[in-house]
């Protein structure tokens, strides 16, 4: 799972607590315009620890993705789009957290590090 901004780029490690998440979302966004942010899951993600308050297998999300509470697209720049987040980048944040995540290197967020 990844929390993205509407421009497409992550702004938090996802493991830190709500506290911290909320305090980073607040830091990234400019002045003047409203926090928000997405968290993108792929479907064995979803199953397998659910979403918020969509809960994992053997659950299912159809609730959810009838009232809007999740989104679904069968690729990236779909999901980008219904989402109105910035296709390019996004593809780009993937692309960059996929490889740190296939390397067990350590990302911009340290997700993965050990907090103290």
């Amino acid at each position: 799972m990844i929390a993205v901004l509407p421009n497409g780029k992550r702004f938090v490690n996802e493991a830190d607590s709500y506290h911290d998440f909320i305090a980073a979302l607040l830091a990234a966004i400019p002045a003047g315009d409203t926090p928000q942010a997405w968290l993108l899951a792929d479907r064995r993600a979803l199953r397998r620890y659910g979403l918020g308050h969509a809960r994992p297998f053997p659950f299912t999300p159809t609730a959810w993705l009838r009232t809007g509470y999740l989104q679904r697209g069968n690729t990236l720049a779909e999901l980008a789009k219904q989402c109105a987040i910035d296709a390019n980048a996004l593809a780009e944040t993937v692309e960059r957290f996929n490889h740190f995540a296939s390397t067990g290197e350590t990302s911009i967020f340290h997700r993965g590090g050990i907090s103290l």
